[in-house]
């Protein structure tokens, strides 16, 4: 049964319509363990993992992909051919864009999985048990484990799509260099002599590099979904780092919930809650990288942008609410006020404000 599963999930990721639930069903096996056990795990833990668990899936699956398309072309060729056909195998995956996607996902997932989970076992004041949080029952539990799981499915969908468009082009390249091979020349006359296949790896990348611009339609939107990356990667770090930083000025200042401690400094320069802002420049990075593959897909655009939306829309939220949290705790020290003075941006910065230091 679970082979049959994994074969179904396996297939729906690599094409057709059903790449987004499969998508879901993956996010959701890691949800909903995690809220049964604790429910604020849902929209930390539950989302930090499942997020890494899909760019984990999605890259395995289509990393066996491009391994049977280049194996089909090489399984006849002599072993010092086999040996460059490695080499330039993973060369040729590493060098796709939508792969520099997927690392993004899993750094991005298992990077906020654990910080999530070391905050809530070190700071007090994030202990899942000191929640102020109203106590779902354990069956009202399933259908808001399936929402947000639907959520992170359709945000994490455009680097799906990267990874087809990427399969399509590894695709076009083999069908290119078995053409080249067996046309004449050299190569007609060994095949015809009935010699070995003689696979010529820079024929091979060379049509990979071709077949992908020619997949992606022009050469602006290769350079959109690298642009894609760098965000993804951009955002990832900074989000990284403002948590890293709010961390450990929390865990020395633990106990003092009266007085403003900050951070202030490094990316708390940049606007009052960098880590949502990076959060926002990783999905939009994402969601940038992944268009160029979309094409005329209505349900990779709709998806996609639909996670994109839902996020934006989470951002916002928390944005406001931290601001509403601040202002009541520490509204008129000089300090918190003298910062909110100088950094006026609350979750985007204020480029052109003169006082703002970077």
């Amino acid at each position: 049964l679970l082979c049959g599963l994994s074969a179904l999930v396996v297939s729906a990721l690599l094409e057709g319509s059903c790449g987004i639930v499969a998508l879901w069903g993956i996010a959701s096996a890691v949800v909903i363990p995690l809220t049964m056990y604790r429910q604020a795990y849902c929209v930390s833990l539950g989302y930090g993992y499942s997020v890494m668990t899909m760019g984990l899936i999605l890259l395995r699956t289509f990393w066996n992909n491009h391994h049977a398309l280049i194996s089909s072309v090489v399984a006849t060729t002599s072993r010092r051919r086999r040996s460059a056909a490695a080499i330039v195998e993973v060369v040729s995956f590493c060098s796709s864009s939508a792969f520099w996607l997927s690392l993004a996902l899993i750094f991005y997932g298992f990077r906020l999985g654990s910080f999530l989970w070391l905050r809530s076992v070190t700071v007090e004041s994030f202990h899942p048990q000191n929640s102020t949080r109203r106590r779902i029952p354990y069956g009202s539990r399933i259908p808001l484990c399936l929402g947000v799981s639907l959520l992170y499915a359709a945000m994490v969908s455009p680097v799906m799509y990267g990874l087809r468009g990427s399969a399509a082009a590894t695709s076009e390249a083999v069908a290119l260099t078995v053409a080249t091979t067996r046309s004449g020349g050299a190569a007609g006359a060994a095949a015809a002599a009935g010699s070995s296949t003689t696979w010529n790896p820079f024929l091979f990348l060379c049509g990979l590099f071709t077949s992908s611009h020619h997949h992606h339609g022009q050469w602006l939107q290769s350079i959109l979904s690298w642009i894609g990356v760098g965000m993804a990667w951009t955002g990832a770090g900074l989000e990284a780092l403002a948590d890293a930083q709010k961390f450990i000025v929390k865990f020395i200042h633990e106990g003092n919930d009266y007085d403003f401690v900050g951070p202030t400094g490094w990316t708390y320069r940049l606007c009052r809650h960098p880590n949502y802002f990076g959060e926002l420049v990783f999905w939009f990075g994402i969601f940038v990288g992944g268009t160029p593959f979309f094409g005329s897909s209505v349900l990779a655009w709709v998806a996609s942008g639909l996670g994109l939306y839902g996020i934006v829309g989470i951002m916002t939220t928390a944005t406001r609410a931290a601001e509403k949290r601040q202002n009541e705790k520490y509204s008129g020290q000089l300090r918190y006020e003298g910062w909110k003075v100088e950094v006026p941006g609350a979750l985007v910065p204020k480029l052109f404000t003169k006082k703002l230091v970077l």
